[in-house]
This record gives structure tokens, C-alpha cells and sequence, in this order.
């Protein structure tokens, strides 16, 4: 077996044994001219990630009474939808949404991590 499948399987792994459910969810933001309101439609995708890292910083807005939920999920790209990620789609963890601010691929691993905050 090679090594970049070890890896693969070795990830798999990890992700069965200590994933967490995330939801993927697409967001799709209609406009409508005359009333100039938008709306948005969603399409969910389930699926397993680690939590990477979690950032604690207290927040600016609330007075530093709360934090930002800022953190780091790695997921496989086969879960994903086929044109995901994309930064104006959201995920959903134990019951918090957060937006995606960034993500990163690797294509020896085929995992994608991605940068979220709590909405």
C-alpha cells in the first residue's frame, strides 16, 4: 500500500472514530429588483469533520462577555457537494451556524479544511 493511502485511511479513520456531524450548507441568495429584498435558499449536506483548532477570543461588539467561535473543521472533499466550498456557504455544528471564511485543499489527502466563525 502507499503511503498517500495510508494516509487517506488513516484520516478515514480518525474521522469515524472522533467526528463530529456538520451540516454543509449551499446558499443560494435570490434578489428581488423591485422590492430590493433578498432571499436566500439552502440545500444541506450531512457529513463527519474534525474539529481542528477552536480560537476563544473574546469579542469587541458583546464587551468581551462572549466569543467568537472562530475555528478550523476538516472534512473530507468527497462529502462535499461538487462545487463546494465556497465562501458564501455555511456549515452547522452542535446546533451553531458559521460562516466559511476561508478554506484550504490538499490534494494528496483529498481533505479540505475550513476556516469558519459563528454567525
Amino acid at each position: 500500500m502507499s503511503l498517500t493511502l495510508q494516509i487517506q485511511d488513516d484520516i478515514t479513520r480518525a474521522i469515524l472514530d472522533w467526528g463530529v456531524a456538520m451540516t454543509y450548507r449551499v446558499v443560494e441568495r435570490q434578489l428581488n429588483h423591485e422590492t430590493q429584498q433578498v432571499t436566500e435558499t439552502f440545500t444541506d449536506t450531512s457529513c463527519s469533520v474534525l474539529i481542528e483548532s477552536e480560537e476563544r477570543m473574546p469579542t469587541q461588539e458583546a464587551g468581551g462577555q462572549t466569543v467568537d467561535g472562530a475555528m478550523r473543521v476538516v472534512v473530507s472533499q468527497d462529502e462535499l457537494p461538487d462545487d463546494a466550498p465556497q465562501l458564501t456557504d455555511r456549515v452547522l455544528i452542535a446546533g451553531e451556524q458559521y460562516d466559511i471564511t476561508a478554506f484550504e485543499f490538499d490534494s494528496i489527502t483529498g481533505l479540505v479544511s475550513l476556516h469558519v466563525v459563528r454567525r
